[in-house]
């Protein structure tokens, strides 16, 4: 029986290459998952640095706001807020129409003080 085939455990020349390029694609392979992995990590701690520096901006912003509030209430005045001017808008109204529970209210008042 004449075959070309060669029993296992035994090398040849095209085992021998074989193996050299199954190496060489499983070290390559390892490399791009390396930097993929990388990549992905670095992206996640850059998003995770962002939100963190937006919160502590946040947060900062609120405590001053807050020192500020605190510190005129302990010198007795009013505190401002940011949109606030102080100015009070004085104006006339009509009433152009009443709920029926206020009408309802309106005439137990008037009955009382019959």
């Amino acid at each position: 029986m004449n075959t070309h085939q060669l029993p296992p455990g035994t090398t040849g020349p095209r085992a021998w290459l074989t193996r050299v390029f199954a190496a060489i694609v499983a070290t390559g392979a390892l490399v791009v998952s390396f930097f993929l992995g990388a990549l992905v990590f670095v992206t996640a701690l850059g998003l995770f640095v962002l939100v963190a520096i937006g919160v502590a901006i946040r947060v900062w912003w609120l405590r001053r706001q807050l020192r500020e509030h605190m510190q005129a209430w302990e010198r007795g005045e009013r505190p401002r807020d940011g949109d606030d001017d102080g100015d009070v808008i004085e104006a006339e109204y009509i009433v152009v129409e009443r709920s029926e529970r206020q009408r309802s209210e309106r005439g137990n008042r008037e009955r009382r003080k019959e």
